[in-house]
């Protein structure tokens, strides 16, 4: 874990789900800038500057399925946890093949929540250690992490750690 404030942006196109997520992470210290969808998201992330993406998968235009794809090629060292109130079980494979950290369903429990974010922090600030002591986190296995360690492959840039 880092001493930095960690920085978490929150992507959904209901306002109150959007204030929930961000009183939720916001009172356990989380600095979180919300969007009300992928487009408005992708312009935050190409500045930069977030620990951690948590999106909505259900959205007008930019869904979070492609918000998730775009992160994954343009953005590889942020995590990204999806949300949705229509989970189904190809619903979550297809996110976990696509590079999704996790998927949490609507309605949530605070904790489950809290618990999935930190796990998904620890493994990217695990990842970051091994890029900046030179070894190649697609071949180490960090405690607690599962197979999509090869989405980090080459994905960290300067700075970005």
């Amino acid at each position: 874990m880092t001493d930095a404030i960690e920085r978490i942006l929150v992507v959904d196109d209901e306002p109150n789900m959007r204030k929930v997520l961000s009183a939720l992470l916001q009172r356990e210290g989380y600095e979180v800038v919300t969007a009300p969808d992928g487009g408005a998201a992708r312009v935050l992330l190409g500045d930069g500057g977030f620990d951690l993406l948590m999106s909505d998968i259900r959205m007008p235009e930019v869904d979070g399925m492609e918000l998730l794809a775009w992160a994954r090629t343009e953005r590889p060292d942020v995590p990204v946890i999806l949300v949705t109130a229509h989970g189904t079980v190809d619903t979550a494979v297809k996110a976990m093949k696509e590079g999704a950290f996790d998927l949490v369903t609507k309605p949530f429990e605070a904790a489950q929540v809290l618990r999935t974010v930190r796990k998904a922090l620890d493994q990217a600030h695990a990842m970051c250690s091994l890029v900046q002591s030179g070894t190649d986190p697609s071949t180490t296995k960090t405690p607690g992490e599962n197979e999509r360690r090869t989405q980090y492959r080459g994905g960290f840039r300067t700075g970005t750690c």
